[in-house]
């Protein structure tokens, strides 16, 4: 009974079963070929462990890549969830590849070994091939190329060395040298500028001495009224010989302190040189080191990166050769994998189902709603008839013929009182003052009765028949032969 819905299926059904089977609930049947089953029985978990292992490292390196990939997409323009989608985005592609992977590839060794390459068999087995070979293709070279980004990221860093320590050695013996040049120079400088001070004293006495002898013979000269031009003119000579010899022998000193300064600068620059040197060459050594320890962690991420790559495409191999003799396992031992749909494999999905109820629900109520209140809808009133419609082609219009004076006439009545029912006078009258008035005096006009077509003389104006009689039977030709009643008229209408 379970497979009686299944007898009236046509093609369409079929493929229809073929796209959803995998979400059917399947068996396998019993081995028909017991000997071929029970050699190779042993093998058979051990190549699904397998191959479920070689998944899970293949699994493994395709996550960080992927990861990778999405959160450097992301995190220019969403640095605060780049993180959060890159793991979702990760988990979501690595399962489609392995869950593509362990479902498209016993379908694709099923193809070949079966012969499924006829009919709409080879249809599916073509697309079945290609999204094999996609899947293994997209597995296999992310599997490869993130091994050797994955080793360096387990993989210890180099010990790169800093040049720190001889940067504070360098700038320690800086500091020593320039402090001693600084005191060294500022010696110098005091001893030299003791020794002008005593030139300086010397000189000054000296100079002194000769201009009291010129001061001495000036005296004589205005004491005696002799002369001593001879003794002044020496005095001075030996002034200015003094002068010179101070200013010389300053010069001097200034000399030997400038050498001395200039040795002791060059000494400075020596040892400044010696430093840099030696710092220079510590900086080298360390860059040499660095560069070693560098190369020697890229060659070892490089063979091991090399060697998990392989690994990998070793694993991906070992999955397919699993896959492989699993299913030649099964068509050895003639087992067939059955499917056992159940009525919800043909039932709409969920959610159209939610959707289809509330949809419902809403119509019921909506409709019911509608219903009652179009019960509660009284009949439409009965369409009066008509108004008559009147023809004025034909009629030929009147014209008045009137004087000055009769126009006057008429003007000044209008503006002191204009009666109602006032008519303009024809061309038979003769003045103003014989102009009638029809029925103008007690205020009726003629009217036709909208029942018999009678003219009638109204007592108001918007009076429509000549008697009560052809009003009742009006409104019984109007309303199915019902005659009039104005008390119950009155009576509903309040």
């Amino acid at each position: 009974m379970r497979f009686q819905c299944l007898a009236g299926l046509d093609r369409k059904g079929v493929l229809l079963i073929k796209t959803i089977v995998k979400i059917m609930k399947t068996f396998l049947s019993l081995p028909k070929n017991e000997k071929f089953f029970s050699y190779y029985a042993g093998l058979v978990p051990t190549l699904f462990k397998v191959g479920f292992i070689a998944q899970v490292i293949s699994a493994a390196t395709e996550i960080t890549i992927i990861y990778a990939l999405i959160y450097n997409s992301l995190q220019d323009f969403a640095p605060g969830q780049a993180r959060a989608l890159s793991i979702v985005g990760a988990v979501i592609g690595t399962a489609l590849l392995e869950v593509g992977l362990r479902k498209f590839t016993p379908y694709s060794i099923r193809a070949i070994l079966y012969g499924k390459f006829s009919g709409l068999d080879l249809v599916m087995s073509i697309f079945i091939f290609l999204a094999t070979i996609g899947l293994l293709g997209a597995s296999g070279y992310l599997s490869f190329t993130n091994s050797k980004e994955i080793v360096r990221a387990v993989a210890p860093a180099p010990d790169l060395q800093t040049d720190d320590q001889v940067k504070d050695e360098y700038n320690l013996h800086l500091a020593n040298v320039n402090s001693q040049y600084s005191s060294d120079s500022a010696a110098i400088a005091g001893r030299y500028a003791d020794q002008v001070t005593a030139k300086e004293k010397k000189f000054a006495a000296l100079i002194a001495i000769e201009q009291a002898e010129y001061k001495k013979y000036l005296h004589r000269e205005w004491s005696t009224g002799k002369s001593y031009r001879s003794k002044k003119e020496a005095a001075q000579v030996n002034v200015k010989r003094l002068e010179a010899e101070q200013m010389e022998a300053i010069a001097a000193l200034k000399s030997q302190e400038a050498n001395e300064l200039k040795t002791l600068l060059q000494s400075k620059a020596g040892q400044l040189a010696g430093i840099k040197s030696e710092l220079d060459a510590n900086k080298s050594e360390i860059k040499t080191a660095n560069n070693e320890a560098i190369a020697s962690s890229k060659r070892m991420i490089s063979t091991y990166g090399g060697g998990l790559a392989w690994f990998t495409v070793f694993c991906l191999m070992i999955f397919v050769v699993s896959v492989l003799l699993n299913e030649v396992h099964r068509k050895g031992s003639e087992i067939e994998e059955k499917a056992q749909p159940t009525q919800y494999d043909f039932l709409p999905g969920i959610f159209t189902e939610l959707v289809s109820m509330v949809n419902n629900k809403y119509q019921y109520y909506a409709r019911k709603g509608i219903y009652q209140l179009d019960g509660k809808t009284p009949e439409a009133p009965l369409p009066n008839t008509g108004h008559d419609l009147y023809d004025l082609a034909e009629i030929e219009q009147r014209k008045i013929t009137l004087t000055r004076e009769q126009l006057e006439a008429i003007q000044e009545q209008q503006q002191n009182r204009r009666r109602i029912g006032f008519k303009i006078p024809n061309n038979n009258s003769t003045s103003v003052n014989n102009a009638t008035v029809s029925n103008s005096s007690n205020g009726q006009s003629s009217h036709n009765c909208d029942n018999c077509g009678n003219e009638y003389q109204a007592k108001v104006s918007w009076q429509r028949f000549c008697s009560p009689d052809c009003k009742t039977e009006f409104h019984a030709k109007q309303h199915g032969g019902q005659k009039f009643n104005a008390r119950k008229y009155h009576q509903k209408k309040k």
